[in-house]
């Protein structure tokens, strides 16, 4: 593309050529030892496997003996006694360069520093993705491989706050914990030390539930295209056009036709000035000066409803927040699964910050007054994460640096160790169990593919 250039065949076959074929043996495990005295012939493989090398200080000839199960796999080698040069263009160039990352060692490390770099991106944690990828997605990770992915994360932290032209925003998603420093003793008290366990017991609970119906949906699933004579394209269209029709109908349906007196609430003057976000801007069919808080939820911006009920549940009435986390609950178990591209993050922190900020209600109004709701929102958006995926370490360092929150970290720790201990008793986490499924029907491919994907698994090459 950018012009023709010759170089010395010597140089760009050793560099390239050598390297290259050297990997595919050693892959191929054909080689046990290696020899590199000059002018001498060394016998390596198994059975009638024969590879013999001879160099030279201006050439290589290779030859090898190889059964039929691997002739196609291997290189064509062709003597380049003659030539003298190569006509290569940048992209050539290009190409030959990054030919050396093809490997099973650099494509593991790669996607171990791509799935940290994703994480860190989005939630502004660094860290956080350096110990999500080492936790869940990685199946090797050196002391390199750990720097490295450090570096990678941080770089796509620091883009982040580029873009944003401010080095505090460092995140793409905002979960907006802002409890006030009144708060911190309400926070570290032991009276509601009892309630983080409670939290984290039930998150445990519910994830445990949704593992268990995305198991036995699939299963279901497999064994209905496992029947004879069914187009598995047709069905899996259909599939999801019933469950688009379905969600349309049961987020525009409650906000539309529950109790106007339950739905409306009136704006106050901060969001009167600000203009309020996504979502809120929108009556709804309430009257002028009202906004829709159940609509505000189901149909606004995810990321503005997570925002605000983290950092102040009591802005929504609690039976609000409880049919938000149900509907957001049963709405995960009729999407996972089917043929499209579905995130877990969101949607499991909006119904965990649902239920328990409406439990944070509950008991403040109730059982104990000194109790933040926003403090139980986190835990709860905390602990159901933790019920689904089975993360413990990482998940608290990103939840913490997501939220800005040095103090939260031992509620999370409590509730998250819950989490995992209670939902362990039912089911694996959704990782293990999409492994499980995956197992006879291209695994390898299924796993790399929701994990490169971050926030979106897809799940539809598994079925």
């Amino acid at each position: 593309m950018f012009g023709c250039g010759k170089v010395d065949e010597a140089s760009y076959y050793d560099d390239l050529k050598t390297e290259e074929v050297l990997n595919e043996l050693l892959q191929l495990s054909r080689i046990e030892s290696f020899n590199g005295d000059e002018d001498e012939d060394e016998e390596y493989g198994e059975d009638d496997s024969l590879i013999s090398m001879k160099m030279s200080d201006n050439s290589q000839n290779f030859s090898y003996a190889k059964g039929d199960s691997y002739q196609n796999s291997m290189p064509k080698i062709v003597s380049t006694d003659h030539v003298e040069s190569v006509n290569r263009t940048f992209w050539t160039e290009t190409m030959a360069i990054l030919s050396r990352f093809r490997n099973d060692g650099d494509r593991r490390d790669l996607i171990s520093i791509g799935v940290a770099t994703g994480f860190a991106a989005a939630f502004g944690a660094p860290v956080g993705g350096l110990l999500y990828s080492f936790e869940e997605a990685s199946s090797f990770f050196t002391i390199p491989l750990m720097w490295r992915t450090l570096v990678a994360t941080a770089i796509g932290t620091f883009v982040i706050a580029l873009y944003h032209g401010d080095l505090s925003q460092f995140s793409v998603l905002s979960l907006g914990y802002n409890a006030e420093a009144s708060h911190e003793l309400a926070l570290i008290s032991f009276a509601v030390l009892p309630f983080y366990v409670l939290i984290g017991a039930v998150g445990g609970l519910l994830g445990a539930f949704f593992n268990g119906c995305y198991i036995y949906t699939n299963k279901l699933r497999q064994k209905f295209y496992s029947r004879s004579g069914i187009n598995k394209s047709v069905y899996r269209v259909c599939e999801v056009l019933v469950v688009s029709i379905v969600t349309s109908l049961v987020t525009f349906c409650l906000s539309v036709y529950l109790p106007q007196s339950w739905l409306c609430t009136d704006v106050n003057e901060e969001d009167a000035v600000e203009g309020v976000g996504a979502g809120f801007a929108e009556r709804f069919n309430c009257p002028v000066g009202q906004f829709n808080e159940v609509a505000s939820i189901l149909l606004g911006s995810r990321d503005e409803a997570l925002n605000d009920i983290l950092t102040d549940p009591s802005k929504f009435e609690p039976r609000t927040l409880l049919v938000s986390g149900l509907t957001f609950l049963f709405l995960m178990v009729i999407t996972f699964g089917i043929f499209i591209p579905s995130g877990l993050f969101m949607p499991t922190l909006l119904t965990g910050s649902s239920l328990s900020g409406w439990a944070g209600l509950m008991i403040q109004r109730y059982l104990l007054p000194s109790v933040v709701p926003a403090h139980m929102a986190l835990v709860g958006a905390t602990a159901m994460l933790a019920g689904v995926q089975r993360t413990t370490v990482s998940l608290c360092v990103i939840m913490m640096e997501a939220t800005g929150q040095t103090k939260v970290l031992i509620p999370l720790i409590i509730s998250v160790v819950v989490a995992r201990y209670v939902g362990d008793l039912f089911n694996d986490g959704f990782y293990h169990v999409s492994r499980q499924l995956c197992v006879g029907v291209h695994a390898a491919h299924c796993i790399s593919s929701f994990l490169t994907m971050n926030f979106s698994l897809h799940r539809s090459t598994c079925i």
